[in-house]
């Protein structure tokens, strides 16, 4: 268990309306021993991904031990120096720029409570309910073995093209950088799994009902797929997401309906029929019961 009372700090960034983070300067080093870092103010953030060794960072009056495996931001705006390591160290490192990126200190409870929230707008296809995406980086923190693995890569896929002068290579790096905050978050998030109360089979189950859309799906199709008791499958999906899988599903089919009645030049019998519903009278029912108009009536309002 987490102590819930002692704060750490945490890097947030809301990721409604966001633009990519911007990569200003980005390499990999490797020191033999000792090693000591040097003494610098920095006006960006600054990621390192530790690949071996030991290396100690003070920044203002705080010192970090970082070893292979972690992740570590320096902030912008703060003195940090090294701390002399009789080992050597090979990290990667990216300088960047991200508006709206800012530091604050969450204790374990605040944290869970955000991640949580997060966690459940992400178990969401429906777009008009991902009104909550935050990304939370710990300012220290190891990372997975599988994550570390996949950042690793990622980075090296970034650090390629540095030698380019093509200028959408920039634009790249912006998106690589991007995937491995991402994968950090993550990361953090998964070791708290258990805390969160995210049942393992519910996102499976969602990718399922967005797979097979439109197909009849039915309590027994389910059990038979996830070998599970259905009720027991339905109570838990419904503590993770907030609503039944069947309604769940209902809301997506809409969801999806709107989307082509909006765009496409399908009559309403034939969305129905390739949402999974037996006629177009019910597919109009439900349609009206969610969203107060007739599909027709949508269409002509939206088109």
């Amino acid at each position: 268990m987490y102590d819930d009372k002692i704060e750490k700090i945490f890097l947030v960034k809301d990721l409604k309306n966001t633009q990519l983070p911007k990569e200003i300067l980005s390499g990999s080093v490797s020191v033999p021993a000792p090693n000591s870092h040097f003494r610098r103010i920095p006006k960006e953030w600054i990621l390192y991904i530790i690949t071996e060794g030991t290396m100690k960072i003070k920044e203002d009056d705080k010192i970090y031990t970082l070893t292979a495996g972690d992740a570590f931001f320096l902030s912008p705006g703060r003195c940090h120096s090294g701390i002399r390591v009789n080992d050597s160290i090979s990290y990667s490192y990216v300088h960047f720029q991200w508006e709206g990126l800012h530091e604050t200190l969450l204790s374990e409870k605040d944290l869970l409570s955000l991640i949580k929230k997060s966690q459940e707008e992400k178990l969401s296809f429906l777009p008009d309910q991902n009104d909550f995406d935050y990304l939370v980086l710990p300012k220290h923190t190891t990372l997975l073995p599988h994550y570390f693995s996949d950042i690793k890569q990622i980075m090296n896929k970034l650090l390629s093209k540095n030698d380019s002068l093509l200028a959408w290579h920039s634009h790249i790096k912006n998106a690589l950088l991007h995937l491995l905050l991402l994968l950090i978050s993550r990361s953090e998030e998964q070791k708290r799994t258990q805390e969160l109360d995210i049942v393992p089979f519910v996102p499976k189950l969602l990718t399922y009902l967005v797979q097979h859309t439109g197909e009849k799906i039915s309590s027994s199709t389910l059990e038979k797929e996830f070998h599970m008791n259905f009720d027991h499958m339905n109570r838990k999906f419904k503590e993770s997401t907030g609503k039944t899988i069947f309604r769940y599903l209902q809301e997506y089919r809409i969801s999806e309906a709107k989307k082509l009645l909006k765009t496409s030049q399908l009559n309403v019998s034939e969305i129905a029929e390739s949402l999974g519903y037996c006629n177009a009278f019910y597919f109009s029912k439900v349609f009206k019961s969610i969203e107060q108009i007739s599909p027709g009536e949508y269409r002509k309002k939206y088109r």
